[in-house]
């Protein structure tokens, strides 16, 4: 994606919602990035997992190649 200034990532559960990226890099392309996250702690790991990528502007388009998600307790 070019300009990921423009992003907003979150992920989301079954039980909460938390935005881990948002109008970050400025007009750098791409996110190839590792990202910990501590609000889950305690989630359960079969749960219903979300990833939400908005695009706050109408001028570039991009794809999503692959995420993945690792749990560590």
């Amino acid at each position: 994606h070019t300009y990921v200034g423009d992003l907003v990532l979150s992920l989301t559960n079954s039980a909460q919602s938390q935005i881990f990226y948002e109008a970050e890099g400025g007009s750098n392309d791409d996110i190839h990035k590792t990202f910990t996250l501590e609000g889950f702690s305690g989630a359960p790991a079969k749960a219903n997992w979300v990833l939400k990528v908005q695009d706050r502007a109408a001028q570039d388009i991009g794809n999503l190649d692959s995420w993945s998600l690792e749990i560590q307790y």
